[in-house]
Parts: structure tokens; sequence; C-alpha cells
């Protein structure tokens, strides 16, 4: 350590001591949840967050074909493996993408808990509404679509902001 001696006016020179301390701080990253602008859509606003060294869940597309639903037991368990296996890969890079299905309130939750497995909390979310997207399909939209796009807009949106609300909760 280093001596440092001071004048102090009017008094007799007194010598003391001074103890400096560096400490290094490495703050844990977060995890932020963006929800409702799927990918690849979201890719300007997730680079954004990537720059602040968050860890990011984007929600995506469901990508449920004809040829997923005539699968096997066995062949769905190893599609299973290869798509937690990808998971864990993209994870890696601090992004991720979860397919989550608007209107079902079971996607709401699996998106929730597969935030927390993944990266192992959940700190932040944004919920992000594109009314472009929906104001542009809404002049032809007939009634079926009208019911549609409020289980997307409205209930899917509570949804998730219930399992998100939940997931913080149980936090603290």
């Amino acid at each position: 350590m280093k001596e440092m001696k001071r004048k102090i006016p009017h008094k007799k020179q007194e010598s003391r001591k001074y103890e400096f301390y560096c400490a290094i701080m490495f703050p844990m990253s977060k995890t932020i949840l963006v929800a409702g602008k799927n990918m690849p859509e979201a890719s300007s606003f997730t680079d954004g967050i990537s720059h602040s060294g968050r860890n990011i869940i984007v929600s995506g597309n469901i990508t449920d074909s004809e040829e997923t639903r005539k699968l096997t037991i066995a062949e769905r368990k190893a599609n299973q493996a290869a798509y937690e296996e990808e998971k864990a890969q993209e994870a890696k890079t601090g992004m991720c993408t979860i397919e989550w299905n608007g209107s079902s309130p079971l996607s709401a939750r699996s998106l929730v808990l597969q935030t927390t497995t993944i990266f192992g909390g959940m700190d932040e979310a944004v919920l992000y509404f594109d009314e472009e997207q929906y104001a542009a399909k809404a002049e032809k939209m007939d009634s079926e679509e009208i019911v549609r796009g409020c289980d997307e807009m409205i209930a899917g949106y509570q949804y998730l902001t219930l399992e998100i609300l939940n997931s913080f909760q149980k936090r603290d």
C-alpha cells in the first residue's frame, strides 16, 4: 500500500493511510422474453436488445404440418430430442426462438416454462403488438377470421401475461 500525506491548514501535519480496493463486477446476464412479434420480423428489435448482453427468447410461429401429425410415438420422441438439442445449441448464442400459439393457454405456459428452463430464469418480458400487421388484414376479414383474430390479439396476450406474472410471483 502506498502512504499518502495530506496537509491540514493551521494544524500539525499528520500522516494518514489510505487503502484502495478495486472490485470488478461482472453482471449476470438477464433473460428477456420477447413475444408477439415473431421471427424473422422481430430480428431488428432483438438485435438492439442483444447489444445489452441479455439472453433473448423470441416467440416463433407454430410449424404444424400434416406430416408431423402422422408420426409414430418413437418418431415424435426423436423429433423432441432433436428439438431440445437444437434449442440447447441456440441458447449458447444467447438468443433462442420458441414456438407460441397465441390462442392457446397451454402454449403460453409452455413458452414461459421453456424460457425459464433454457436460461435458468426470466427477468424481463416484452409483449410486442404489431398493429400494422393486423390492420392490413382487418379489411378482408370475415366472421371466422374476426373470431380467430380476437383469440390471437386479445386472449393470447391475456394468457401469456397471466403466465408471465405467475412466473414472476413464484420467483419472488
